[in-house]
């Protein structure tokens, strides 16, 4: 009679069990970002068949799968303008997020063109 109804019992808890929901922790490990790649006090250069067109500089790289985080970055682009005269561009800002083509810079965003415009924000995005 006991064992009897021991199997009675393990059998309404192995039932119970299979239809019970499991919080589990590894789902929520996924789904946290965890960094592929970090550099410090790094520096890219873009070339073309001429030159180099931009150097990006920052103290802290860091990779993501969808995305670029940079602190203390600087980009410095060069182009040329309308008149054939070299031009350059830096910008800088103490944290840069890239996704695909588009930059989101943040906190104390400075600005200086080669023709003497210069401009400090907050946020700025290209």
């Amino acid at each position: 009679m006991a064992i009897r109804i021991f199997i009675y019992s393990l059998l309404v808890i192995s039932i119970i069990s299979v239809f019970s929901t499991v919080n589990s922790e590894s789902n929520s490990l996924e789904n946290n970002d965890m960094a592929l790649l970090t550099f410090n006090d790094s520096t890219m250069y873009t070339l073309n068949n001429k030159k180099v067109t931009r150097i990006v500089q920052s103290k802290k790289i860091v990779r993501y799968e969808d995305r670029d985080e940079m602190y203390n970055g600087t980009f410095i682009s060069r182009g040329k303008s309308n008149n054939n005269t070299e031009l350059s561009n830096v910008i800088s800002a103490d944290f840069i997020e890239k996704k695909a083509s588009k930059v989101k810079f943040e906190n104390n965003v400075n600005y200086n063109g080669e023709n003497f415009i210069s401009f400090k924000t907050d946020i700025s995005t290209l």
